[in-house]
């Protein structure tokens, strides 16, 4: 099921929407972890926020909230995520643990280095784990993600370790196709790379190890945006380490609704949600200075509903 149809499964909701009303967000991105990564991938978009801000890990208390509050709010998932290597929480399965009990059905995405952190309980708790591959042997990966050496084999272990103790575990390799010269270059470091050619070798790779792919094309300079308005943001949002929730996954620190979504008791983000300040941080939102967006397919197929630009005749 792709992401289109992901949205489209809960009617109930898109209706809201199109009726003027503020869903409860479908799924969520948790962030455990900011302000730190164990990789430099040459086109990380994330960097400059994390080098703006001091290292945080999300605290205890929370994680063990933060299932039960957002089964009661109505969040359906998590994305267990963030600007940061999620697993380099030492306490990763107390949040995985919170969402689990709470009912909530959760993927996790990583770079795959710490596959090993993870028990079998925790892996039982987990719908999918997506590792960001994004190479098809250990030179290309060094260069473009700026691992160390050894690095490499670890994660190819991790994912053959998860495959032999449970075969039937959905994890899939993610590679994202990126040359400098042409992809990105706005948000490109000093490295000129391509790992276009690795490609052949990462799909024999994922087929050796028995897992799916899961391939995309990084964006192009003037690819990007085809909307002129953004009204997917009420489908999510980021809750992270810093107690801050954002709108937008892609957008972190731009569109904070709340700078603590613990206070009053847990009782400040359902307040403000649908409240003038939510409706004036999504009218502040321009797609046109977006330089990517994860949820466009899900906003083009919400405005082709909520805005159609033919009529639609019944014979």
């Amino acid at each position: 099921m792709n992401t289109v149809e992901k949205l489209l499964s809960h009617p109930d909701r898109v209706a809201k929407l199109v009726n003027g009303e503020m869903p409860v967000p479908i799924m969520v991105d948790i962030d455990p972890v900011d302000g730190i990564c164990n990789l430099d991938c040459v086109w990380c978009c994330q960097k400059l926020s994390r080098d703006s801000r001091k290292p945080q890990v999300m605290e205890r208390f929370i994680m063990q909230s933060l299932g039960p509050f957002c089964a009661a709010w109505g969040v359906k998932a998590w994305r267990i995520s963030g600007d940061s290597e999620p697993l380099l929480h030492p306490n990763i399965e107390c949040l995985i643990s919170s969402g689990y009990d709470a009912g909530i059905k959760m993927g996790l995405i990583t770079n795959g280095i710490l596959l090993d952190k993870l028990s079998i309980s925790d892996l039982s708790k987990l719908s999918w784990i997506g590792v960001s591959l994004d190479a098809g042997c250990e030179e290309t990966w060094q260069l473009v993600k700026g691992g160390k050496n050894g690095d490499w084999n670890r994660i190819i272990n991790g994912v053959r370790s998860i495959k032999e103790r449970m075969p039937g575990f959905d994890i899939a390799l993610k590679y994202l196709k990126f040359d400098s010269k042409a992809n990105c270059s706005h948000l490109c470091k000093e490295r000129q790379v391509s790992n276009y050619s690795d490609l052949p070798k990462f799909q024999k790779l994922a087929s050796d190890l028995g897992v799916r792919t899961i391939i995309k094309e990084a964006y192009k300079i003037g690819d990007f945006p085809k909307f002129n308005e953004c009204v997917v943001t009420p489908f999510g949002g980021v809750f992270d380490a810093y107690r801050n929730f954002h709108l937008c996954c892609d957008r972190r620190f731009s569109t904070p609704l709340t700078d603590d979504f613990t206070r009053d008791a847990w009782g400040e983000l359902p307040r403000l949600w649908g409240g003038e300040k939510h409706h004036e941080l999504i009218s502040s939102i321009d797609p046109s200075k977006c330089s990517m967006c994860a949820k466009k397919a899900q906003n083009e197929a919400l405005l082709s509903i909520m805005k159609p630009t033919e009529d639609i005749h019944f014979v």
